[in-house]
């Protein structure tokens, strides 16, 4: 406080000096309050919003329908999520566009970190070479927040379909063109894009049958409506086991421990016929990066998780963290690489 003293009867009478007053003090008042502002993230109470993050119930967008492999994942992390953020972790399945609507739900949504997409290989791999516009920029509209895993696929033929391997099936195609019906998850999917790399390298033609859904596209496999489809191991093992449906070839270097008698599709004379389902966490872009670490930190922690491990490994998932750099060079890898596999295998989604 500045004091000033006046004579008046021999009295002193102490004055404030107030900013309006004296050049100079204005502006030592608003340095003080600057002053307060910079430090006040210091004092108890005052701590930035993002320091106390989650306050609130956060949510998980999967832009699959529900029961497929995407969905299971989503469940099984957000309910360790919830309990390492110490806030509940709902699921909200947006299907559409074969991940489209929502990636791009979550791309426009407020970068708090209070809503999050469970990408795949579709969202941001194929997708971006398939769709004239997605409706979001996969590199630029998130933040990768980590990998979560990956899965094998099979490709399965329906019960009574008149073959058991894949070179009785691509026989039976070449004899009888577009006879064949195979299955997939959508225009520009990951078993459209197999489908039609498989007719390229086998010199036959086959009629793709779009689903909007893995539960839907096997109900009809079942019941002999399509013939074959590319499908991942967690989503086909249970009814191959069952006998509702018989395996041709699985992907990958090596047989699957799940099926070993079951040949690779390399074996089977179709080697680069491999898309691996990967399933990752994001973030909208502009997420704080506190959050973003936080948030990658319990992901790595679940993935620790020795029943959640056993959770994904009895369904057929792989387990694969990683940290958001990581993530992103991951990313990225994906996208230059389905780019290739959609002009080779002329796949359109428009």
């Amino acid at each position: 406080m500045v004091l000033k003293y006046h004579k008046k009867n021999s009295k002193r009478l102490p004055i404030r000096r107030t900013g309006f007053q004296k050049d100079g003090s204005m502006v030592s008042i608003v340095r003080a309050g600057c002053f307060l502002l910079a430090t006040a993230g210091m004092l108890p109470g005052w701590a930035p919003a993002q320091a106390s993050y989650p306050a609130r119930p956060l949510t998980l967008v999967v832009p699959f329908p529900a029961g497929g492999p995407t969905d299971l994942i989503a469940r099984v992390l957000s309910t360790k999520l919830s309990e390492s953020l110490g806030q509940p972790v709902a699921v909200e399945n947006r299907p559409g566009a074969t991940g489209n609507i929502g990636a791009a739900h979550v791309a426009r949504a407020r970068p708090d970190g209070y809503t999050l997409l469970l990408g795949t290989n579709n969202t941001h791999g194929g997708n971006p070479a398939l769709y004239k516009s997605t409706g979001y920029d996969a590199i630029k509209d998130f933040r990768p927040i980590g990998q979560i895993a990956y899965q094998r696929n099979s490709l399965v033929a329906s019960p009574d379909a008149p073959f058991a391997t894949v070179a009785q099936l691509v026989e039976r195609a070449r004899t009888r063109p577009e006879a064949i019906r195979f299955a997939s998850l959508g225009n520009g999917s990951g078993a459209h894009v197999a489908g039609e790399l498989l007719q390229l390298a086998s010199h036959t033609r086959m009629t793709h049958v779009p689903y909007k859904g893995v539960a839907p596209a096997l109900l009809d496999l079942m019941r002999g409506e399509v013939d074959i489809m590319y499908v991942g191991l967690p989503s086909s093992l249970p009814l191959l086991r069952a006998g509702k449906l018989k395996a041709l070839a699985v992907d990958g270097g090596q047989r699957s421990e799940d099926l070993p008698d079951v040949p690779t599709l390399a074996e089977s004379g179709f080697p680069g016929i491999e898309i691996e389902p990967w399933y990752g966490l994001l973030a909208p872009a502009g997420t704080p990066d506190a959050v973003v670490r936080r948030l990658s930190r319990e992901t790595l922690k679940a993935l620790d998780d020795p029943a959640l491990r056993k959770q994904f490994l009895d369904a057929g998932f792989h387990i694969r963290g990683s940290t958001p750099e990581e993530f992103e060079r991951f990313i990225r890898g994906e996208l230059a690489q389905w780019a290739q596999r959609i002009r080779l295998s002329g796949a359109r989604a428009d």
